[in-house]
């Protein structure tokens, strides 16, 4: 069984913010938008202080708003892997018995930061958008290892995590718009070396390394 412990705090949302802007750059070329307190101007070249932006984040914050998706996740949870327990247990993909998962208004959808957290955007998802991400992220974690030894590509990474998902819980699963000179070529490895996810991984980054914008540095939560 995957458990789940939830956090959320102001301190946080603090942090998400200033990480999601040391990494503004990286998101809009890579077509991500994250979001910010309303509040708070992101210009470009903007020097924001942390005072600013714990500003910001109190004139947001309400706890009520964690505590009702923190509710929806821990009841539901169990629904997602009872559906995608049996499909598991075919594949080589390891998992830990338990995973952290950051709740934030801010920043992209979701994320994750290995070895065993994630972080979701609950103003970005709800409901079954919000543990199809918690489980997408979670799927990212159990494969970084094999990501960074085989230097696959972000879309690449992606696509990969979004077969998977579909395999394992096709209920709430939704692929993301990626490119199809992404989608074709990895589709066809997947589907040629599944279950044994190692070997697809392997293959996607011996036989279609491209010159993408790559995506290879553990996230750290700061």
């Amino acid at each position: 069984m995957i458990n789940l412990t939830i956090k959320f705090s102001s301190e946080y949302e603090v942090e998400r913010i200033k990480w999601t802007l040391g990494d503004l750059q990286w998101y809009e070329d890579n077509g991500y938008g994250p979001k910010f307190p309303k509040s708070l101007k992101i210009r470009p070249c903007a020097n924001i202080s942390e005072d600013q932006i714990k500003e910001s984040v109190n004139s947001e914050y309400s706890e009520d708003d964690f505590k009702i998706q923190e509710r929806y996740l821990l009841d539901n949870w169990h629904r997602v892997i009872d559906e995608a327990s049996a499909e598991l247990e075919k594949t080589s993909l390891r998992s830990v018995d338990m995973y952290t998962v950051y709740l934030t208004k801010y920043g992209v959808g979701g994320s994750y930061n290995y070895p065993h957290s994630v972080v979701v955007n609950i103003k970005s998802k709800y409901e079954k958008g919000l543990l199809r991400t918690v489980f997408h992220e979670i799927i990212h974690l159990m494969i970084h290892p094999w990501i960074i030894e085989h230097k696959v590509s972000h879309w690449q990474k992606e696509r990969i995590v979004d077969l998977l998902t579909t395999k394992f819980v096709p209920q709430i699963s939704r692929a993301q718009e990626i490119r199809a000179n992404i989608i074709e070529p990895v589709d066809r490895i997947f589907n040629e070396h599944y279950p044994n996810i190692e070997l697809v991984i392997k293959n996607v980054g011996r036989h279609l390394a491209i010159p993408d914008k790559l995506c290879y540095k553990i996230k750290q939560i700061r």
